[in-house]
């Protein structure tokens, strides 16, 4: 936009900004809604793969402006910046030497939700790719009981059986622990 001669200023852009992200997120949400309720797709493109899904939490500060008047000194509003604990997953394939295969594009996404809602954002994904025709499903994540007590439903809700699918603590979150 610079080199076009436009400068919407720092207020125009968050404006602009913070719309795309909330209809963004606002279509997302009513695809995962239809796809979660619609039927297994067949001869989807994880249709014989081996598929990994990584899931972990992490942690942010959220930037929370306070009521009041703007502050005397830079005429901005004042905020505080609790932690908030977002969700994410990355879902890609892999081959029989153990790395990421370049013909799939990961899937990357994540919530500002709780628990469940990654886990139906997943669903979503997993049932729009075709997970059930999968040779192996591979979930990955830390020790966290609030991953590993929804696998079983996350299964059951996408279709695959649970003698195709393995549950593997990753390499950094086990060497943390010992």
């Amino acid at each position: 936009m610079e080199r076009r001669g436009i400068d919407p200023g720092h207020k125009q852009t968050l404006r602009i900004v913070n719309d795309f992200r909330q209809r963004a997120v606002e279509q997302r949400n009513e695809w995962l809604a239809r796809t979660v309720q619609a039927e297994l797709i067949h001869g989807g493109p994880l249709k014989g793969k081996r598929v990994m899904v990584g899931i972990d939490g992490g942690r942010i500060r959220e930037r929370v402006t306070l009521s009041g008047r703007p502050g005397a000194t830079r005429g901005r509003h004042r905020f505080e910046a609790p932690w908030r604990e977002p969700e994410f997953f990355t879902l890609y394939l892999m081959d029989e030497a153990g790395k990421a295969t370049e013909t799939f594009r990961l899937v990357y996404d994540g919530t500002m939700g709780d628990c469940d809602a990654i886990f139906a954002m997943l669903t979503g994904y997993m049932k729009s790719l075709g997970v059930h025709e999968a040779k192996e499903l591979v979930v990955l994540g830390d020790r966290a009981r609030w991953i590993w007590n929804r696998i079983d439903a996350l299964l059951a809700a996408v279709g695959i059986e649970p003698a195709r699918a393995s549950q593997v603590a990753d390499w950094v979150h086990a060497a943390e622990t010992l």
